[in-house]
Order: structure tokens, then C-alpha cells, then sequence
């Protein structure tokens, strides 16, 4: 891996710590763990609250949906 990019591991039940790692980002959050309506919400709301960009995998269109419209 570059060095440039880095690996962030984070309870996203520990919204202190969420909004520490998403502080911390420069451009971008890769979620990678699903189900994203469970685990996924935290970390697009410090995403947005912070201005960082969100990628996931997700294909659960109930869920994004409601996330675009928060």
C-alpha cells in the first residue's frame, strides 16, 4: 500500500471515535464493512458533518436513499 494512503480501524458504536478517525481523513472514507444500515450511518453522518468524502459497496438502496436525504 502507498504511504500516503492508511488503514483505520474504528467502532462506529464509539461516535467519539468515528468523528476522530473521519477528523483525521484528508479526502476519503472506503467503509468496508456491512451491513451499511447498521454500521455505515455514523460514518456517512461524520462524513458529512466533517465534509469527507464516503465510498462503501453497499447495494441497499432503502438505506442510501435515506442517507441522501439526511
Amino acid at each position: 500500500m502507498p504511504k500516503h494512503i492508511s488503514t483505520i480501524q474504528v467502532d462506529v458504536s464509539n461516535h467519539d471515535a468515528v468523528d476522530d478517525a473521519v477528523k483525521r481523513t484528508k479526502k476519503v472514507i472506503i467503509n468496508t464493512v456491512g451491513p451499511y444500515w447498521l454500521y455505515g450511518t455514523p460514518v456517512v453522518a461524520a462524513c458529512a458533518k466533517y465534509g469527507v468524502h464516503y465510498v462503501d459497496l453497499t447495494a441497499e438502496t432503502h438505506w442510501i436513499k435515506r442517507m441522501i436525504a439526511q
